[in-house]
């Protein structure tokens, strides 16, 4: 017996080879399109018809002490063997934000104009923001010294080592910290989500999923392929919420600082910070210039846009209105019960071809109008408790 397999894609492979071999095994395989990806096409997602997201389990962590992760720990509690003093006395001086968003994303920037917007008034001395890799030249730092930010600090975690450069805007001010500890492992990832801001930075459907199934405020970067979820999250927004609908507004929000050409500037950005040294990469930046340019023109709006989500996320009703979204999607939008039943009907119908059979009549009978869809139903569940098929 072949076993059956699901496989979670955005659209099958344009790829010739992979998909001659797939075609060849449509038995095999279960094509579910990412979120938002198709109305015609079976998919995930938050729209009626739909499948759902996935809701994962809270993780056993509760504090950063959790950390498996050694250098990055004793970084940010300033100590091999941190105890809870060490931690009390980190968050008495410490904002700590995670954000798995990609260089050259215009919400790269934007989750940090953000965060820097909301730790103005915290009274905190050091904003610490756990981020991949960012680009400097493309950062508006006039803004970020208007939000009270004296100094820029990037450091990168990698293999054990360590290493810092720092840029200074101005004598007075709280420093901003760029940690780049990526890749990291799963645990100290869900560890990072559920023991910082609340706000968290969300590249795609993975780890949109772990903010709703932990109760945080996804920053959603938006792609070409993703307008339809957002819309349909704008809409839930306002489905649970109340005038004037702060989640709505902040999803709209988000939305506004998406255009066309942010696929090609991250994979411009991408390519520039693999190249190995700063010859290549003035070249690069030479030929590229029209997208560096573009990157650089939008941070303006983009700050701005930053200002309005912080105000919008200050609000205390905002907090209840994502606490009410987020239950309400893992309440009536869950794939979990739905990946079960296809496992489920999946492995019956591979094991029992009177069954398989049954199954295949009573589905063109109803594709025929000859039978209503509660009838099918009604057909298929009769039959099989009483074993006649």
């Amino acid at each position: 017996m072949q076993r059956s397999h699901i496989i979670e894609v955005s659209q099958k492979s344009v790829d010739r080879k992979i998909a001659k071999i797939t075609q060849g095994k449509q038995d095999r395989y279960k094509y579910i399109g990412e979120y938002g990806y198709s109305p015609t096409h079976e998919s995930m997602g938050v729209e009626c018809n739909n499948l759902g997201i996935i809701i994962k389990d809270i993780p056993p962590t509760s504090s950063l002490l959790d950390l498996k992760n050694p250098p990055l720990k004793e970084f940010l509690l300033s100590s091999k063997t941190p105890t809870r003093s060490d931690l009390k006395t980190y968050l008495k001086t410490h904002e700590i934000f995670i954000a798995y968003l990609k260089a050259g994303s215009y919400y790269q920037t934007g989750f940090i104009y953000t965060a820097a917007a909301l730790s103005k008034f915290s009274g905190k001395q050091t904003l610490d923001l756990i981020i991949p890799q960012v680009n400097l030249n493309c950062l508006h730092t006039e803004f970020l010294k208007q939000q009270g930010i004296a100094k820029i600090q990037i450091i990168k975690i990698q293999e054990g080592r360590v290493t810092q450069e720092e840029i200074s805007l101005s004598e007075k001010g709280k420093a901003l910290r760029m940690i780049n500890p990526f890749p990291l492992e799963q645990i100290d990832f869900h560890t990072l989500l559920t023991c910082t801001y609340p706000l968290v930075g969300c590249t795609g459907d993975h780890s949109f999923n772990e903010a709703v199934s932990f109760d945080r405020i996804p920053f959603y970067e938006l792609r070409s392929a993703k307008t339809s979820f957002i819309n349909h999250l704008i809409a839930l927004a306002e489905h649970v919420g109340e005038e004037p609908f702060y989640l709505k507004q902040y999803f709209e929000k988000l939305a506004s600082i998406y255009d066309r050409a942010q696929g090609v500037v991250i994979d411009s950005m991408a390519h520039y910070n693999k190249l190995p040294d700063e010859a290549s990469k003035a070249e690069n930046r030479e030929k590229s210039k029209k997208n560096f340019d573009h990157l650089e023109k939008k941070q303006t709006r983009i700050a701005e846009s930053a200002l309005k989500i912080a105000e919008l996320l200050r609000q205390p009703k905002f907090v209840e209105e994502v606490q009410k979204l987020n239950s309400f999607l893992r309440e009536n939008f869950s794939f979990n019960a739905v990946l079960q039943n296809i496992v489920e009907r999946d492995l019956a119908l591979a094991n029992c071809e009177d069954l398989r059979k049954l199954e295949g009549t009573i589905r063109e009978d109803y594709l025929k109008d000859r039978i209503t869809l509660n009838q099918a139903v009604e057909l298929l569940e009769e039959s099989i408790q009483n074993g006649t098929f």
